[in-house]
Order: structure tokens, then sequence, then C-alpha cells
């Protein structure tokens, strides 16, 4: 009888290995590690992130602007995985003021929705160590975005997942903006 449940498990195991190399085969995405140095995090991606620079001037001053995308050639979910960074002014918020923080948070948010010609459907507070956060997800008749922003030591992170509506919700989505983790 032992033999029947061992050659049993084995069975399972054999057609569960076969299933997720098949679901990894379509979905086409095989997810690993992305390292920034430049901007001192991990996080995971479904793909071979590309990377873009460029400065933009604004009434604070000129940012540098990194901005690390993937394009997924899935057009029935998430399409695009997006990660902006930037360092602010040394001046403009004190670290000692999670209060400052939070408002530049809901600027950003509030403007990011507005960019994206939707409507709010919902905004948490979140955080990384001690560094405050915001979560949010916004939604327009064409996308869904889930974002996830962080003021870290005076540099701003904002990760963000576009989606098809009707398929916006799905744990690939959670799986990127969660993975993100600043180097020690």
């Amino acid at each position: 009888m032992s033999s029947v449940k061992n050659g049993m498990k084995r069975i399972s195991i054999i057609i569960t290995l076969i299933f997720s190399s098949i679901a990894t085969t379509l979905s086409g995405q095989e997810w690993k590690v992305f390292q920034s140095y430049e901007g001192d995090f991990s996080v995971m991606t479904p793909g071979m992130m590309e990377q873009k620079r460029a400065t933009i001037t604004t009434e604070l001053g000129d940012f540098d602007v990194h901005t690390l995308f993937y394009n997924s050639q899935d057009t029935v979910s998430n399409y695009l995985y997006l990660i902006n960074f930037y360092d602010l002014p040394e001046d403009m918020l004190p670290p000692d003021s999670t209060t400052l923080a939070m408002e530049f948070l809901l600027n950003t948010m509030d403007q990011s929705v507005s960019d994206l010609g939707g409507d709010l459907q919902y905004s948490t507070e979140v955080e990384i160590g001690n560094h405050p956060g915001l979560m949010w997800r916004s939604r327009s008749d064409e996308k869904v975005v889930k974002s996830r922003a962080y003021v870290i030591n005076n540099r701003f992170y904002m990760l963000q997942v576009f989606s098809v509506p009707s398929k916006s919700l799905n744990a690939d989505v959670d799986k990127f903006l969660e993975s993100f983790t600043l180097k020690t």
C-alpha cells in the first residue's frame, strides 16, 4: 500500500510540474528579479525592463527622472509595468516630516488620476520600513492603473501597473508592486 501512495504522490508531482510548465509557457512570463543600482532597489518583473532618463524642469527646479518599464505582449490584462524615481531637493521634505511627505504623495496621486482622465477607486497609506507610502487604484474607460508611491530619504519612487479594465484584478499586479524592496 505504501508503494501505491508513493506512486500516486510522484504522479501528482509530475502532473503539477507539467501544468506549471504549461502555465508559464502560455503566459510567456517568467518572473525575474530586476535590480536597479542607480535606484537602490529590486523588484520582480515579468520581463526585461527598459530604461530611460529625462530632465524635467518644474517650478521646484530640474529633476533627473529615471523611468524603467516593461511593455508586455499581453494585451488582454497587464500591458505596462512602470517605475519612476527621482531625487527631491534636500530641503523640500525634512526626513522627520511624514506629514509633508504624505501631502506630497497625495498631490502625486491626484495628479496621476487627473492625467489618466479617470476616477480614483480607492487609496490607502502604506509604508516600506519607516518610510511613508501611498497605494491607489484609478480607472478610466480604457485602463485601470494600480500604483504605489514612496518618499525614501529625499527620493521619490512610483510603481504602476496598467491593465485592461475587464482583467485588472489579477495576482501579477500585486506581485510586481509588493515585490519592491530597498537595497540595504
